[in-house]
């Protein structure tokens, strides 16, 4: 997109065009929408060219950072755990070797 506010009134048009198919917040199903036609309006519309394989990319890219932080927050909640483990078989074997 050439600027931010280009990328918000596409993203806006996208969600009224799709309303249909929305399955939950920012999600739709994609399938049957023809979403490759509504890129060829949008483009018709604006006299611009947005290229729906970079659209894709860049959304998978994005579903890629989201899962990235999810493991990153669930990985250190992991070590939190096994740091409170460690602690709790240390405090343990104190109190029984004492």
């Amino acid at each position: 997109m050439p600027n931010r506010s280009s990328a918000y009134d596409f993203e806006s048009w996208l969600h009224r065009r799709f309303s249909s198919a929305n399955i939950g917040g920012e999600w739709f199903d994609p399938k049957g929408c023809g979403l490759k036609r509504a890129f060829g309006v949008w483009n018709k519309i604006t006299k611009q060219q947005v290229d729906p394989e970079k659209v894709r990319k860049s959304s998978r890219q994005r579903q890629l950072e989201i899962e990235n932080e999810r493991l990153r927050v669930e990985r250190n909640g992991l070590k939190k755990k096994i740091k409170k483990l460690e602690q709790d078989i240390e405090e343990y074997l104190d109190g029984r070797f004492s």
